[in-house]
């Protein structure tokens, strides 16, 4: 879950232009209170511990308030709310915005801190309503890698969010997933059981990463997220249920997925980048 306190900015005022001859309205940014976040927020928690066995560490990583950007890998449609429903703290996430065409789903999804962006066209009504909601003290969920992984590695960042950091001074939170990719790969139309665990790590400072250039905060951000999903990946649960995952050819695409997207896993096919989140 991930709304409130991160990424969605409840009001605009006016029409957010997003990409070639659309807009999306304002009425569709609708920020739910905090009762109603709060009032998912178990149901959530008590869903994947029953059916994912989903475990939480580090969550006093993240700071109680002010301004936080919690920057993730990203192994499945799981993440957001699997990330969200981790911390004390109301947050927002990014999200593809035909999830929001429906209505009534985009409405669920808005009210839960989902912020549509426009992954053809311009994303920049996105990026400023992420931009409201840090400099407005609040939590946002950004996943660097731009999509979810082909093959459950750790891909390369972009740079995007450390323009939102710098923008807004907010501390930079890495999280590591582990487990979801196997519970929700790419080429599944629906999910599967599985086992999730995630990790809160040490959070970088804005007085830390104030002399630094982008190169070297992604650097750093990627290293932990990459030491933190190492960390995962060595307690015995996971290591079990990896063995289980390439026992029964789980973790292995279809043939006709991999000839479908084979340039694509070749390549990376990050929407969301660089040139995206600088011109906001």
């Amino acid at each position: 879950m991930a709304q409130s306190q991160s990424h969605k900015a409840g009001q605009l005022g006016g029409v957010a232009p997003l990409g070639k001859n659309r807009s999306f309205p304002v009425q569709d940014y609708w920020e739910a209170p905090d009762w109603w976040y709060e009032l998912f927020r178990p149901v959530v928690r008590t869903c994947w511990s029953l059916v994912y066995w989903v475990h939480y560490t580090g969550k006093e990583n993240v700071p109680d308030c002010g301004p936080v950007l919690v920057v993730s890998n990203h192994q499945s449609h799981f993440d957001p709310p699997l990330v969200g429903a981790g911390v004390r703290r109301r947050m927002w996430y990014f999200g593809r915005r035909s999830l929001f065409t429906f209505r009534p789903v985009g409405w669920f999804f808005s009210s839960l801190g989902g912020i549509p962006v426009d992954l053809e066209g311009s994303p920049l009504a996105g990026v400023k309503v992420s931009l409201r909601q840090l400099q407005a003290g609040r939590a946002l969920l950004i996943f660097p890698e731009g999509t979810r992984t082909w093959d459950g590695e750790l891909g390369p960042f972009r740079p995007g969010f450390t323009m939102l950091a710098r923008r807004t001074q907010a501390t930079i939170v890495p999280a590591a997933i582990e487990g979801a990719f196997h519970a929700w790969p790419r080429w599944r139309a629906f999910p599967r059981w599985g086992i999730m665990h995630v990790v809160f790590l040490k959070p970088l400072k804005p007085e830390e990463f104030a002399g630094w250039d982008d190169e070297a905060i992604i650097a750093e951000v990627r290293r932990r997220i990459a030491e933190g999903i190492g960390l995962l990946r060595r307690r015995p649960i996971l290591q079990e249920w990896r063995r289980w995952v390439h026992q029964l050819g789980w973790d292995r695409a279809p043939a006709d997925f991999v000839r479908k997207h084979r340039d694509e896993m070749a390549s990376g096919d990050s929407h969301f980048g660089e040139t995206s989140l600088s011109r906001a």
